[in-house]
């Protein structure tokens, strides 16, 4: 269950970034679609709990989708360790005035792409229109899956990560090859360690260390 948490973090992280460059640099429509995959469910979620002010589905979505968007072409990977986590933030801000009164536009291919990726990813039609069956839809999203979750998990991972950072540089190797599915064998010829028993000894060291460390987020 740890490793499968740490393979996750080492490359659904480094996926995201990935996808995020593409669009940044080429508004790249595949980039788009497989961003959306990832982060419809949380787009979704948010539009449930965005306003109620804002009466109509549709419009709760629309305003969600283009801060998606928007927090895409600006986050900056530099100054920012999780996606999720600021894109969730970017998503959950108070509605302003502006997209209240529904003004707010993005007349582009971005903008295409990216709502024809949502509504392939969430199962709805390009042509489909909004009403009371899409409206309950939302309605009737469980409320214990709040946006917030998704933020949780994406730290969760993050804190993953920084913690096998902190291991010792055996103990990181060790970890990394169990990550990529070695055996016990294969992983002690790789980092140079004698005996399987010493092997199995280090990567327990390294369970131990790495459960110490996340003890705070289980």
């Amino acid at each position: 269950m740890l490793t499968d948490h740490i393979t996750k973090a080492r490359f659904s992280l480094e996926r995201q970034w990935e996808l995020i460059s593409q669009v940044q640099r080429t508004n790249d429509s595949d980039a788009w679609s497989e961003l959306l995959q990832q982060f419809a469910p949380m787009i979704r979620r948010c539009a449930k709990y965005a306003a109620r002010t804002i009466h109509d589905a549709e419009s709760r979505e629309s305003v969600v989708l283009l801060r998606f968007i928007d927090a895409i072409r600006k986050i900056d990977p530099g100054k920012c360790n999780s996606p999720m986590t600021y894109v969730y933030r970017a998503l959950t801000r108070p509605i302003n005035n502006t997209e209240h009164s529904g003004s707010i536009r993005v007349p582009d291919q971005g903008w295409r792409y990216a709502h024809g990726a949502y509504r392939r990813a969430v199962g709805m039609s390009d042509a489909g229109t909004y009403g009371e069956h899409q409206d309950a839809e939302l309605d009737a999203i469980d409320d214990e899956s709040d946006p917030s979750d998704s933020m949780i998990r994406e730290e969760r991972i993050q804190f993953i990560r920084s913690a096998i950072n902190q291991l010792p540089r055996r103990l990181r190797e060790i970890i990394h090859c169990r990550m990529e599915g070695m055996t016990l064998d294969q992983t002690a010829t790789a980092c140079g360690i004698r005996t399987r028993q010493r092997c199995h000894q280090l990567i327990q060291r390294a369970h131990n260390e790495l459960r110490e460390t996340l003890s705070d987020v289980a």
